[in-house]
């Protein structure tokens, strides 16, 4: 399961996040996280964080978002530049949990924007699993 966290504490000195404003990402074994960018504008997906990622095999790629503020969802754009998936969360943030489920293929790329509410604190878990 590939994972990537934007400002969790996760214990006195998580590995990866030194000050606010950093990122942590984990590759999972059907996932590989190539590149971010922060606060990045791609025309019509403003104020977001973008990942490229690859996908390790062929299945249903799913995409969960958890314990998360200041963000109001998530879109996943395929290689072919057509959207395969967008996520809205909830009003109700830290509560819940929710995501959406793709077809995936093996060696394929796709770009995940997490869009963020504005540039004030936010914080988010995003893990993506391809089975």
């Amino acid at each position: 399961m590939a994972e990537t966290t934007f400002n969790r504490e996760l214990g006195a000195a998580p590995a990866g996040i030194t000050r606010f404003g950093q990122v942590r990402t984990d590759n999972g074994l059907n996932v590989t996280i190539n590149s971010y960018r922060a606060f990045a504008g791609d025309g019509k997906y403003p104020l977001s964080d973008v990942f490229e990622i690859t996908y390790g095999a062929t299945g249903t790629a799913t995409f969960l978002l958890a314990e998360s503020f200041g963000i109001t969802g998530f879109t996943v754009v395929g290689s072919d530049g057509v959207e395969d998936g967008t996520y809205t969360a909830p009003k109700t943030t830290r509560r819940t949990s929710g995501g959406i489920g793709i077809s995936a293929s093996s060696s394929d790329t796709a770009t995940l924007y997490i869009h963020r509410s504005d540039r004030s604190a936010s914080e988010y878990r995003l893990t993506m699993l391809v089975a």
